[in-house]
């Protein structure tokens, strides 16, 4: 090994491991002026963008004479501190435990601290004021202090307005210099646009050579090194722009969830150290990486880490003096760690949860039931480590996870009082939630089949008791002779199983109030309420009642009068709620109603609920202090001429807070006779004082308020083109699923309950999605390079109640295909998507194909195109498909596209001719076998010169006896490679076109006259219905002069069929595909590859006259062929087989028999072929 190399590397493990120590060493990722680094926040999509310009806000350091005497001066520096993450070390040599150089004030040695950086206007700068330095310290302790000679880390101005710096060290006199950065994305999913970062030169200094640097890149620990790469930077080399994951040959998703380190290091640019040699400064600038980040949907707490939330506004409800089992619903999005659910108690003695060993996390099943055990991993809560109780959830094996669980713990209330505990809860962003709770009397119903169980219980509980109904039970409220069961306590009545079948509540009898009462809360949860549309309400009030809250949660109405109505007494609701309803077909008294000036209603709040078909919805003869509607969906509500909202009382009309209404999705009105042309709307009626916020808000076409009536300010927000029907897939039958998936509002506004089960992010690890990603498309081609062993996907939904559902890595192999499926489960069931991803992975013999299509997905592919497809890969060829314009840069992000991983192209004959220019003006970069019949024309390629060398016949101009005859070819050239498995004129049938079929009248015969444009052109076959002259096939050999490009040394077919008929080619047309393929890629005759060159050969006289003689020489002995052709491809003299010895030969070519005019020789020998022109002229 040689000892310099092993040197390095044994020093270079012994710095890793010195760096392996540090656990907080990486870049922190906030906002820093000091150093210049800024970090952004998508607070809708969970991605945090981390930005390092070096941009700082401190001035550049300077020096400057204290007076007009300039005896004494003062050194001004300008330290930028660092938040960790970066470094620079020079040492005295390249060995190992060298010696680090620090010159003072001027370092950055250990990305493990806050490190201060100077600024500096320039190099010259730097050296004025160390020059000042060493004046200043000249003789004292300090003289080897902030010296020239000495390295010296520093923030350089990049432009002469000093706008912008960059990171660097100037080495002084020393050689050995290497950077090294640190970036912790522990819990993060790192963005497929990868870390990136720019190098520059910035100083070349005065040894006239030049250092290269290494770079290292390692993972997990700094140890952990995956990649090495040499001479990775040369100086004066200029800017280079270095995507991380890239340059290491790796998958973005390789830095997930880990720390990544790297370093750029030289030894120099070999030159001797000495003071006054100054080795080349390289800058570092622009840092930038863009990572997923974990999010908490439930608690609410999103991406904010350190936050306590709590259930005080609802605490949960419990048997008194029993263990119960209480829940608490965990959402995620973008998690790539793990779960962990700590039992956050401070004294052993003062637990107030116990967590389960099992079954304590639930998934939802294919109803929306959390029924489905999630595996963890459990630690007991013990006294004598001590330890905390802790529930592990594992990371996702690849990509990311979104969480929609329940957890399930245990806890005793002693007393109808709030009692409360903590949990630490941790999925990458870690948050606390003291969760709450009281005793309560539990009386369960659910074990008793009695449609009366309710009726006969409801009227003895005692306060505060949680009545517990049957799934999917029928209980009565009396019949009409009964008395209305009349509320006198607080109380909660709940279904059994949430997610379970609702029980129904059939109201033929109202809920009322007693007289002059007090009540906390009367509290529905998962019960559904059904009457009669005429008759019935939920609550009928008529007595003098003081009421905290009414909420409805999770619940259902059909076919009432009303839901709740005041009117009678005199009483205060302060609260009416409900979340996560369900409203339809509600007659005349809507959702609600006060409909006496001695109620009010203070705070109406309704959030993701759906109303379907109310005449009326919230009516009130007293003034109300908010109303808050916020993401619900409304359709034919209220009636059509009737208010959306109506405080109707004189002096106290007014809702004195405002209201409310965002994140909302409002229809038309509710024309009960089905007329959609009459379904305008009234805004409101009286609310003269009353303000109005309205956010987000859309409506479909048909919204609009009849002549006349109140509009309410900034109601809609946003007005849509589409109508409801065009909108939701069925919303006069209440279905209100999307069904216009390009709607701006999924995902942002309406009842989430009908949010699709679609992706609002799709990426992979690994190349870029064809068509770009946009959340109603369900299909994609993913084309990956040669050598891509492993691919995973990143799948997001914006529906956090959705359940995603992804494949894992997926092994690749060159030149495979696979099919991937990602689904997509909505929430409760109410949808689901599947999205398929096609995967091609190419091979190091790549066939490009441009089709026809609109999208480069092989299973949208035009008839035409797929066939062709099928007869590549069935010879065995590797294929990469793309789009009608897939190699324009015009209609891609690209500004050039890069041929070099293909070995040849073949263009569709449906490709358009705006999507072949950019093979034309690469300069034909690779063999081509072009279908595409515009390519050769003057205003193209610019093959053909002249309009008349190129013909188009249309079938429906022939005469129909001849049409079928017309289809056919004819073989005028049976010594190409092409076409040497047929005979000399044969006659061959290319398409099963037949005459009666919708396509046949469309045929278009093309052909081409090229030889004037191209001597070398070699023609192959004509359409029989094609004018004398004109042929459709043509083999354009290496070393043809073609267009403006000049002489070409790549092979080229065109084939001018079209493309109606190329739907029906037969096997004949099929074996011509492959045959060309073969020839351009290289095959011959006799099969052997061959190099194609002109002007060896010396031929003599030319022009000839009966004779002309061929000299050339042989490395070997060796047999020979010699021919010659005509200008339109036919052999007028048949290939002759010599066996000559090695050194110089002449031969013969006999051309008495020929006309004049120009001939093209062919000699071949075992491994070359020699073509050129010959004149005959007598």
């Amino acid at each position: 090994m040689n000892m310099r190399v092993f040197t390095y590397k044994m020093f270079l493990v012994t710095c890793l491991l010195l760096v392996a120590g540090y656990s907080n060493a990486q870049f922190k990722f906030t906002t820093n002026t000091n150093i210049g680094q800024t970090l952004t926040t998508d607070s809708v999509k969970g991605i945090q963008t981390f930005l390092v310009d070096f941009k700082t806000a401190k001035d550049s350091s300077y020096w400057k004479y204290d007076d007009d005497t300039q005896t004494t001066f003062t050194i001004t520096v300008f330290k930028c501190q660092t938040q960790r993450g970066m470094q620079v070390n020079v040492y005295e040599a390249d060995t190992a435990g060298a010696p680090k150089v620090i010159n003072g004030d001027f370092e950055c040695r250990d990305y493990g601290g806050n490190r201060n950086p100077v600024r500096v206007a320039s190099i010259a700068s730097l050296m004025d004021i160390l020059a000042k330095y060493e004046e200043k310290n000249k003789g004292t302790a300090d003289s080897l202090k902030n010296v020239r000679w000495k390295p010296s880390a520093c923030l350089f101005d990049t432009d002469a307005t000093g706008a912008d710096q960059a990171f660097g060290a100037h080495p002084g006199k020393y050689k050995v210099v290497e950077y090294g950065f640190q970036f912790n994305f522990s819990g993060f999913s790192v963005t497929p646009e990868d870390l990136y970062f720019e190098i520059d030169t910035y100083d070349e200094g005065n040894t006239g050579k030049t250092a290269s640097y290494k770079l290292t890149v390692a993972v997990g620990s700094a140890t952990g090194v995956i990649k090495e790469i040499n001479d990775f930077y040369i100086t004066g080399s200029g800017k280079k722009k270095v995507s991380l994951a890239g340059a290491a040959g790796l998958p973005v998703s390789d830095f997930n969830n880990k720390k990544v380190f790297f370093f750029l290091r030289t030894s120099g640019t070999g030159t001797e150290i000495a003071e006054g040699s100054v080795d080349p400064t390289i800058v570092f600038d622009n840092f930038q990486v863009s990572y997923q980040m974990p999010c908490w949907v439930s608690p609410a707490a999103g991406i904010q880490a350190n936050v306590t939330l709590n259930n005080a506004a609802n605490p949960a409800w419990g048997a008194v003096g029993t263990e119960n089992i209480f829940s608490l619903p965990l959402k995620t999005t973008g998690r790539i760690g793990t779960l962990q659910i700590t039992n956050d108690w401070d004294l052993f003695s003062n637990r107030v949860f116990a967590f389960l060993a099992e079954g304590a996390l639930k998934a939802r099943d294919a109803f929306g039931k959390y029924s489905v055990d999630v595996p963890y991993t459990f630690t007991n809560d013990d006294e004598a480590t001590p330890a905390k109780a802790k529930i592990v959830v594992a990371a996702p094996a690849s990509g990311v996870v979104n969480d929609d669980l329940m957890f399930f713990f245990k806890a005793t209330p002693a007393s109808t009082s709030v009692s409360n505990g903590k949990l630490e809860l941790n999925c990458g962003v870690r948050i606390w939630y003291e969760y709450l709770f009281k005793g309560a009397g539990i009386i369960d119903l659910s074990g008793i089949d009695n449609t009366n169980a309710l009726k006969d219980t409801i009227a003895d509980v005692p306060d505060g008791s949680v009545i517990v109904l049957k799934p999917g039970m029928r209980y009565s409220t009396g019949v009409p002779e009964d008395a209305n069961y009349t509320f006198d306590k607080s109380l909660e009545i709940r279904s059994a199983d949430p997610a379970g079948e609702m029980p129904v509540i059939e109201c033929t009898k109202n809920f009322v109030t007693a007289d002059a009462d007090t009540i906390g809360s009367i509290v529905f949860k998962n019960i559904s309420f059904v009457g009669d549309y005429d008759n019935n309400y939920v609550f009928n009030i008529d007595k003098s009642t003081v009421i905290g809250e009414i909420r409805f949660e999770s619940c259902k109405f059909h076919k009432l009068r009303g839901i709740a109505r005041m009117k009678g007494g005199t009483g205060v609701l302060d609260k009416f709620t409900m979340t996560d309803c369900v409203i339809d077909s509600i007659k005349d008294y809507g959702i609600l109603c006060v409909d006496v000036k001695t109620w009010a209603c203070n705070h109406i709040h309704m959030e993701n609920s759906t109303i379907s078909k109310s005449i009326m919805l919230f009516t009130s003869r007293n003034n109300s202090k908010s109303v808050n509607l916020e993401s619900c969906t409304i359709s034919e509500a209220p009636e059509k001429g009737r208010q959306m909202f109506r405080w109707r009382e004189s002096g106290q009309n007014d809702v004195l807070d405002g209201i409310s209404i965002r994140n909302t999705i409002w229809g038309h009105g509710w024309n009960l006779t089905g007329d959609l042309a009459d379904v305008l709307l009234d805004g409101f009626d009286g609310m003269g004082n009353t303000s109005w916020n309205v956010e987000n808000l859309y409506v479909p076409g048909e919204f609009g308020y009849a002549a006349g009536k109140d509009s309410i300010p900034g109601f809609p927000a946003v007005k849509l083109a589409k109508k409801a029907a065009d909108l939701w897939v069925a919303p006069y039958s209440s279905d209100f699923n999307y069904k216009d998936l390009t709607f701006a509002g999924i995902g942002k506004a309406g009842d989430p309950r009908w949010n699709p089960a679609i992706l609002g992010t799709l990426y992979a690890s690994a190349g870029e999605l064809d068509p770009v990603f946009v959340p109603g498309r369900k299909a994609y081609q993913l084309n990956l390079p040669a050598g891509t062993s492993a691919v995973t996907f990143t799948a997001l939904c914006p529906e956090p109640s959705a359940t995603v559902t992804l494949p894992g890595s997926i092994a690749l192999t060159d030149g495979s295909d696979k099919v991937v499926e990602i689904t997509v489960a909505g929430p409760g069931g109410y949808s689901s998507s599947v999205y398929t991803v096609y995967i091609h992975v190419a091979s190091n013999k790549e066939i490009l194909y441009v089709s026809g299509s609109n999208t480069s997905l092989l299973s949208e592919a035009l008839v035409q195109d797929a066939k062709m497809m099928a007869v590549l890969k069935n010879a065995g060829y590797s294929v990469t498909y793309l789009y009608k314009y897939g190699i324009t840069p015009s209609f891609n992000k690209f500004t050039s596209f890069d041929f070099s991983p293909y070995k040849a192209l073949i263009f569709s004959p449906s490709a358009p001719s705006a999507g072949t220019m950019e093979y034309d003006a690469d300069n034909y970069p690779i063999p081509c076998v072009s279908f595409q019949k515009d390519g050769p024309k003057s205003d193209k390629w610019g093959w053909i010169h002249k309009s008349n060398e190129y013909k188009e016949v249309k079938i429906s101009s022939i005469a129909e006896a001849d049409r079928l005859n017309a289809l056919k070819m004819k073989v005028i050239n049976t010594g190409q490679y092409i076409t040497t498995n047929f005979t000399h004129d044969e006659v061959i049938t290319w398409t099963s076109s037949e005459a009666d079929s919708t396509d046949f009248s469309k045929i278009v015969l093309v052909g081409y006259k090229m030889n004037d444009s191209i001597p070398m052109a070699i023609p192959l076959i004509t359409h029989i219905g094609l004018p004398e002259g004109f042929h459709c096939a043509w083999a354009i050999p290496a070393g043809a002069s073609i267009g403006r490009h000049g002489v070409t040394d790549k092979r080229i077919v065109i084939l001018g069929v079209q493309s109606d008929a190329m739907r029906f080619p037969t096997q004949v047309m099929d074996t011509l595909v492959i045959r060309s393929l073969e020839w351009v890629l290289g095959a011959r005759t006799d099969a052997r590859l061959i190099t194609e060159t002109l002007g060896h050969p010396v031929v003599y006289p030319n022009p000839a006259g009966d004779y002309a003689k061929i000299r050339f020489t042989l490395g070997k002995a060796q047999q020979v062929s010699l021919s010659l052709v005509n200008i339109i491809g036919q052999v007028r003299e048949m290939t002759t087989l010599y066996q000559l010895p090695g050194g110089e030969n002449e031969l013969t070519l006999n051309t008495a028999r020929l006309r004049d005019g120009i001939y093209l020789y062919i000699l071949e020998t075992e491994d070359q072929v020699y073509k050129g022109k010959l004149n005959v002229a007598r």
